[in-house]
């Protein structure tokens, strides 16, 4: 498989960085890659060439989907992965291991093995838990431990990942991958969200889960969540996250009762019904996926052109994990919508935005500036702009030698949005009696 030209350099830059003469303690380097650059590539990669070095690889993941996904890129690089997981046999004498972290945690077969390189994928979760400080910094503490993530920020209650790695290398920033046409550029549309301010804090830095779905699975908030995806990214491949199960299904229900192909996906939703529900939006026989703590990880469809927002969030990481669901590149894709109803544009921003400061693993400096210092907000549409962007693509203007203007176009903007959906409905129904579509 052929990298593209970052891939390779950061290939080369991490083998570089592991030629240093070894201390009696391993090296420990953070490699951040956004969502979307082909960071399993890049490991697949980093991998193949370790290997032909001599050295026997644990590549750890926190989720089922990444198992599947990982070993489905290493037998592309033509590596036979073994597996450390529940549900697959164990062959221990492979030289690359993926293992799940759950089954690192309940087996104790695997500890006799010896291992040169250990890889944490989304290492901001998975370095961090308890099993992964006794392998840190005990079973495999001569040996290099190198932590992967497209976001590298832990919520403001929990240590950083710099209390773990020492170095950090970085793939380019998302506005050059942007620019050179690896990523997709996104539009912004912030819509009105629920009122969060009685919503508790809890240990891990986020919402009260159960009381945040409370104020966000209303009636009103999901209706209107419909509507402006009718208004704004009618036709679009979508994945929408919401607060829990029930959110998710009241989700999908509304865009069902407009006639909407839609399902709903879960973390009790078996392996092959998932499968068979992401085949059906691959197919466009679904539009609309509505999902609650599943797609931001092991989930890989570059079609996506939409991202509904529908779960506040107070972690910058999964903020980003959810907003890069949708900045793959495919074919006939120009850009992506995001539609955040949960006021996270607001707090975290743009993609684009993110600099090398921002993407530091060292809290005290990874400052990064709020969408709302950045951006000013459309009345009428609700798109997010630069501050110095003088005029909306629906014809608002941001300057007051307009206000008249300005006002005969709020006043007429939602009955033109409400024809121009029904001539998209219209123009639908033909084209299945005409057997076009």
């Amino acid at each position: 498989m052929q990298l593209h030209d970052y891939q390779q350099l950061l290939v080369d830059k991490t083998l570089q960085l592991l030629l240093k003469p070894k201390t009696v303690k391993g090296l420990r380097a953070l490699i951040v890659a956004v969502p979307g650059s082909g960071k399993t590539v890049f490991a697949a990669d980093l991998i193949q060439k370790l290997i032909q070095q001599g050295n026997r690889i644990l590549f750890i993941v926190d989720r089922e989907e990444l198992v599947t996904q990982t070993a489905n890129k290493l037998r592309a690089f033509q590596l036979r992965p073994g597996f450390i997981k529940a549900g697959y046999p164990e062959t221990f004498d492979r030289a690359v291991q993926v293992a799940s972290i759950q089954t690192l945690s309940a087996r104790a077969s695997w500890r006799s093995l010896s291992f040169d390189v250990v890889i944490w994928d989304e290492a901001h979760t998975t370095a961090f838990s308890q099993i992964a400080q006794e392998l840190i910094n005990k079973i495999y503490f001569r040996s290099h431990h190198i932590g992967l993530t497209g976001s590298p920020w832990r919520n403001c209650s929990q240590k950083g990942l710099n209390h773990i790695f020492d170095h950090q290398l970085n793939a380019p920033l998302p506005s050059e991958l942007i620019q050179r046409k690896f990523l997709v550029p996104f539009r912004y549309f912030t819509l009105p969200s629920a009122d969060l301010e009685t919503i508790s804090i809890e240990d891990d830095g986020d919402y009260n889960p159960r009381k945040l779905a409370v104020v966000c699975n209303k009636p009103y908030l999901v209706k209107h969540l419909v509507q402006q995806w009718h208004s704004l990214a009618y036709g679009h491949r979508t994945i929408a996250f919401a607060v829990d199960i029930d959110h998710s299904y009241a989700i999908a229900k509304a865009f069902e009762a407009q006639n909407i192909p839609s399902a709903v996906v879960h973390s009790q939703t078996p392996k092959r019904e998932r499968q068979q529900i992401y085949k059906a939006l691959y197919e466009r026989k679904t539009l609309i996926l509505s999902s609650c703590e599943v797609l931001t990880k092991g989930f890989d469809l570059p079609d996506i052109s939409c991202v509904l927002m529908a779960r506040p969030t107070q972690s910058k990481s999964l903020y980003f994990q959810m907003l890069g669901r949708g900045s793959r590149i495919a074919p006939e894709k120009s850009h992506c919508l995001l539609l955040d109803q949960a006021g996270n544009f607001n707090k975290y921003g743009a993609l684009e935005d993110l600099d090398a400061e921002a993407l530091c693993m060292v809290r005290s400096r990874n400052r990064h500036r709020a969408g709302s210092e950045r951006y000013k907000q459309c009345p009428i549409c609700f798109e997010q702009h630069r501050l110095t962007q003088p005029i909306c693509s629906c014809g608002y203007c941001f300057t007051s030698q307009r206000q008249d203007a300005n006002a005969a176009l709020v006043e007429a903007y939602p009955q033109l949005m409400q024809q121009l959906t029904a001539l998209k409905l219209s123009t639908e129904k033909l084209q299945k009696i005409g057997g076009l579509k």
